[in-house]
């Protein structure tokens, strides 16, 4: 009957397996040298499904709750978020870069509840005559990017609880990393949850502080 044919092909259109493969597909069409995903299901989910497929397509990355992740403050209990934020980034292009604290611990990204921060360094091109020996150290001296992929909170009225969220990851850069490679560039990218035009969000993102010294009266 029709209505068998309708419910086998939205079985198949929105099983997982099809819709991933529409992703993947999107996103190596895009061609990006950094992929910055929310909502993403569960760790289970990137470490067995989307880890595995990004790497097919010549890309690292790493997600909330991972290893090699500094989790410093996360969401626990019965309001405990299980969607997560995953960053990825071309292997021919960048290399995750540990970072120091001050109590000495190192580690290479740094998670909240509603961000992700990692320090990528760039990988230099060595097709073009440099010799093995100097790869290390030319490596070492490429420019350096932080990524805040975040998803912060989605309550139209909790602006100052967005703004707080995005003040924690640029405190997490500007205190927590204190020692590592110079930072050349910062991109913060990720669900919002806001205008970006006229929003303390942005207010932040523009000019780094609100209230009445950012021109909101507050």
């Amino acid at each position: 009957s029709d209505s068998s044919i309708t419910t086998t092909l939205s079985s198949r259109i929105f099983s997982w397996e099809t819709r991933l493969e529409w992703i993947i597909q999107t996103i190596s069409d895009a061609d990006a040298d950094v992929v910055c995903l929310q909502e993403v299901e569960s760790y289970e989910s990137y470490a067995s499904d989307l880890l595995p497929a990004m790497q097919g397509h010549g890309y690292d990355g790493t997600v909330q709750g991972q290893y090699d992740v500094r989790e410093i403050k996360r969401r626990a209990g019965k309001n405990e978020r299980r969607h997560l934020v995953a960053t990825f980034w071309k292997r021919k292009r960048f290399s995750p870069v540990n970072v120091t604290d001050s109590s000495g611990v190192e580690y290479a990204h740094m998670a909240r509840g509603r961000t992700l921060t990692c320090v990528l360094q760039h990988v230099p091109d060595m097709s073009e005559g440099k010799e093995d020996s100097d790869t290390e150290s030319t490596a070492a001296s490429g420019p350096s990017l932080a990524v805040v992929n975040c998803h912060l909170e989605g309550h139209p009225r909790q602006y100052a609880a967005r703004m707080r969220q995005l003040q924690h990851a640029m405190e997490d850069l500007s205190q927590r990393r204190t020692r590592g490679p110079d930072l050349n560039g910062l991109i913060i990218a990720g669900d919002f949850n806001c205008e970006l035009q006229s929003s303390a969000c942005s207010t932040y993102l523009r000019i780094g502080r609100v209230g009445r010294k950012g021109g909101l009266g507050g």
